[in-house]
């Protein structure tokens, strides 16, 4: 999709969070789990998400199109 509106000026780009620590997923006790197998110990905040997501859509981006970027904190790569 991204390149048929990128003629336009649109930039077009989607996240991929894992390991999210929701009050669900602690109640879950997911968070345990994830801590142990994430290079980082830890699950990601929504806003450590959300602040990407902004700066995605910003006028400081201006290049990236067409990009699925996940954010896991390595989660995915350990």
């Amino acid at each position: 999709f991204a390149h048929h509106v990128a003629k336009d000026g649109i930039l077009v780009n989607s996240v991929a969070p894992a390991g999210m620590a929701t009050e669900k997923a602690k109640a879950l006790g997911f968070l345990e789990e994830l801590a142990k197998a994430s290079p980082l110990g830890r699950g990601a905040e929504p806003k450590e998400i959300a602040e990407w997501v902004l700066m995605t859509g910003s006028p400081k981006n201006t290049y990236m199109t067409g990009e699925n970027v996940i954010v896991s904190g390595g989660y995915i790569y350990a």
